[in-house]
């Protein structure tokens, strides 16, 4: 312990004497006195590019065949939308069949309509409440899946909401340049997976000035994460269970970015995980937490996808890494600390408040956001 004690003493020490500014700005290679630059930087899965064609491979889903060729035109390009399953009908019933246990248990315990296509979206927050609560009643893996279920079952319904934003906006008309708001195309990045943000990005233009990727003074984000995480900040809005963004967008104000007329309290990239990781921007994606762990440092954001479909479904942030090996069911990993809200706690991944390591035994894809 002793030694340890020391590691996180050195690591305090190079933490105070560090910053961290990086500037992430959208647009494409025409000149344009309201465009702005795209995103450079591949997105990296293991190493490796990523495409459409990886979460393709690595998705195997238990509740029916996934259609993968959905897509709009916007500015004269396809842009693939989100993955939807092929016969949703026939997906329904089958996490009807998976989780009937669990399910039986919130319908009586809730006073819950049936599981239905109906009422799924009632189902699906009380699993979310439950999600990674070790000292719940409920079954952790049947929660996973679940969750995994209604990650790719919602996104039906987005997809009709991008394509009627799209179709209101008149975004469609080859050759036509997007410059309504930034509100818009951030509304649109929340609502499209990894392989897609990058794509849209290099379509637009937008009025205003870039965002900023990450953080700006990391002292003072690792400051106002401890001081917030389990004790929430009363001047801001708090989601119950869904105020992982809200709190994670705090956290980046507090350290020193600007606020802009798109990011702001409570625009979509400021309380949605997937807009605020399309604003940020992605670096890298695994599935394995060994590797998720020895990239995690002091002031990234950090994210996971449950069902492997591109989209970002929670956000935390990194306070603190250690040269501590932690262990979880014989695998080893470097630890690191991380501040969040839903659930709301500051702790070391290997104690039993955070639960970051089990997402790969559940099936959920890791990514570091862009410092």
């Amino acid at each position: 312990m002793k030694l340890r004690s020391l590691f996180k003493t050195c690591i305090a020490l190079l933490i105070c004497l560090s910053s961290l500014l990086i500037i992430v700005i959208f647009s494409d290679s025409r000149t344009s006195l309201n465009a702005v630059e795209p995103m450079t930087q591949d997105i990296l899965f293991d190493g490796k590019t990523i495409t459409k064609n990886e979460y393709i491979a690595h998705n195997d889903s238990m509740f029916g065949d996934i259609d993968w060729n959905q897509e709009v035109i916007i500015d004269g390009t396809e842009i693939p939308l989100l993955c939807v399953y092929s016969n949703p009908s026939d997906a329904l019933e089958k996490a009807a069949a998976f989780g009937e246990q669990t399910l039986q248990q919130f319908e009586e315990e809730y006073r819950l309509l049936p599981f239905s296509d109906a009422t799924w979206k009632d189902y699906r927050n009380l699993f979310a409440q439950f999600e990674f609560d070790s000292e719940s009643k409920y079954d952790q893996k049947t929660i996973g899946k679940m969750m995994q279920f209604f990650d790719i079952y919602e996104n039906q319904e987005i997809n009709e909401q991008t394509l009627a934003l799209v179709k209101n906006n008149k975004l469609s008309t080859k050759g036509k340049l997007i410059t309504e708001s930034d509100e818009i195309v951030l509304t649109l990045l929340g609502s499209l997976p990894t392989y897609s943000q990058c794509i849209l990005t290099n379509q637009l233009y937008t009025k205003s000035e870039s965002p900023q990727s990450g953080i700006n003074n990391l002292s003072l984000a690792i400051d106002y994460a401890s001081t917030y995480a389990e004790n929430r900040n009363t001047n801001y809005t708090y989601y119950n269970g869904a105020d992982c963004t809200n709190f994670a967008s705090q956290i980046r104000y507090a350290s020193g970015v600007a606020r802009t007329n798109s990011w702001r309290p409570y625009t979509t990239s400021w309380i949605n995980a997937n807009a605020f990781a399309g604003l940020v921007g992605v670096h890298s994606i695994t599935p394995i937490h060994r590797t998720f762990a020895s990239l995690c440092d002091a002031g990234d954001f950090i994210a996971f996808d449950r069902g492997r479909d591109g989209t970002y479904d929670h956000i935390g942030f990194v306070t603190a890494n250690d040269t501590f090996e932690a262990s979880y069911s014989g695998n080893t990993y470097r630890d690191y600390k991380v501040a969040q809200h839903t659930v709301d706690y500051h702790a070391w991944t290997s104690s039993s408040k955070n639960s970051w390591e089990d997402c790969e035994s559940l099936g959920y894809w890791y990514a570091e956001l862009h410092r």
